[in-house]
């Protein structure tokens, strides 16, 4: 009898040790496929399909374009080795919260009132204060080199396998979203402020648009197991947090309801992370309030009227059609087509794109106010998806042009090399014929 009660008695605790066993391997493995089906598998801004074909092409050294940018993307990617990780916990001086895990930037319209002297700053519109660079006091240029950084280490690691490039993201990744010393807490609360002002203020939520192209980074480093479980949880974490901050708090709500480029980027970042989260329903509701945003935002005729009367007219136009195409791209994942959306008087993101087809393509001046062409090497990646679902090729050579500029007689950065990788437009990579 004894005998028997032993048995049973290590069975029970074998049982009980294999079963959790199992459930923590569960747990593990929902963290190892946190990229799957049901955290978006395909990637935001690039077509799966076609990065695939690109890498296969890549590893039988046979693509044209490769040839002709791999060496200036790996180069890229060796410098970003070299990087050091970033921190909101660097700063030196204390951010308003008190707390310096708060992610903290400068608005950057806001001047001292006496330069050097006093901590009264005022707002002189369409003018940029170069202090927002200030690593001694402010975060925004740390979280550019972070996200720079781990995009070209995952892109080399996508195309070399190269594990070095994938620890080194990783490493980066841990340091600014999961170390509990290091950490970044999941808000913005205190992003875009200025001495003197509130403490805490929505109209930094923007700079959370900066997070985003890091999702379609985890994407290539699926294949890795730089990230570990824990990683992967905590990242998940961090962005589940930061959407239910986006969502439920004071800030995110006021964020959410300006209008023009705040109020866009917002919504797209709730689609974004919800998205990637899992949260289809979430994601959906995103979407569809998307075409709200399209009618406040476009006039009839396609002029971004809002937009063109800032002091940064381009800028700002350039930046909430971003943000739009964000969410249609969404849409397409979640069943809401914004892209061929039609408000009962004629609002459309076709109709905005067409009427600055010809200055894209350098064929017409700027028709609206200030001219100060920005760099339009990011707003291209938008520019090809909206050409191939809402133009029907109508804007492709608008992005030829805008290669053309970009790539000129240097090598392509990974940011523009990727950039294309969004509607199939590898093609335009390949270097003009002289």
């Amino acid at each position: 009898m004894r005998r028997n009660v032993w048995r049973l008695w290590v069975s029970g605790i074998f049982l009980c040790g294999f079963v959790c066993a199992m459930l923590a391997w569960a747990e593990v493995a929902n963290a190892l496929t946190w990229i799957s089906e049901e955290r978006g598998s395909s990637f935001l801004l690039y077509e799966g399909a076609e990065m695939d074909c690109l890498w296969k092409n890549a590893r039988m050294k046979n693509a044209a374009f490769l040839s002709d940018t791999e060496s200036g993307l790996l180069r890229e990617a060796d410098l970003a080795l070299r990087t050091l990780t970033q921190t909101v916990t660097e700063k030196s001086e204390h951010p308003v919260s008190g707390d310096i895990h708060y992610y903290a930037s400068l608005d950057p319209e806001y001047f001292p009132v006496i330069p050097g002297a006093g901590r009264k700053y005022l707002r002189r519109a369409g003018e940029t204060n170069g202090e927002i660079e200030r690593y001694d006091r402010y975060d925004f240029s740390r979280i550019v080199d972070m996200t720079r950084s781990v995009h070209a280490l995952s892109v080399a690691y996508f195309f070399t396998r190269d594990e070095r490039y994938a620890v080194h993201a990783a490493t980066l990744l841990r340091t600014w979203f999961v170390a509990p010393e290091t950490r970044m807490r999941p808000n913005l609360r205190f992003a875009r402020g200025f001495p003197g002002g509130p403490k805490g203020r929505p109209d930094g939520i923007e700079e959370g648009a900066l997070f985003i192209p890091l999702l379609d980074d985890l994407r290539m480093l699926d294949r890795s197991n730089a990230l570990t479980g824990a990683d992967r949880n905590g990242l998940i974490g961090w962005f589940d947090a930061y959407l239910a901050w986006l969502s439920k708090s004071p800030f995110g709500k006021k964020a959410l309801k300006t209008p023009g480029r705040l109020g866009v980027w917002t919504n797209a970042q709730i689609a974004v992370f919800a998205d990637f989260l899992g949260k289809r329903e979430t994601a959906r509701r995103a979407v569809l309030s998307g075409r709200g945003q399209i009618d406040r935002n476009i006039e009839p005729d396609g002029v971004l009227s809002r937009q063109v009367l800032s002091p940064k007219p381009q800028e700002d136009v350039f930046s909430t059609l971003a943000g739009l195409v964000t969410l249609a791209r969404i849409g397409e994942k979640t069943g809401v087509d914004l892209w061929g959306y039609r408000s009962k008087d004629g609002r459309t993101l076709r109709e905005a794109f067409r009427l600055l087809d010809p200055y894209l393509e350098g064929a017409s001046p700027w028709p609206w106010g200030k001219s100060n062409r920005p760099s339009l090497e990011a707003f291209s990646r938008y520019l090809a998806m909206a050409s191939s679902r809402c133009g029907g090729g109508r804007f492709d050579a608008a992005v030829q042009a805008i290669l053309g500029d970009s790539m000129g007689d240097e090598r392509l950065s990974s940011d523009s090399f990727l950039g294309l990788f969004c509607t199939g437009k590898s093609a335009f990579l390949r270097p003009k014929k002289n």
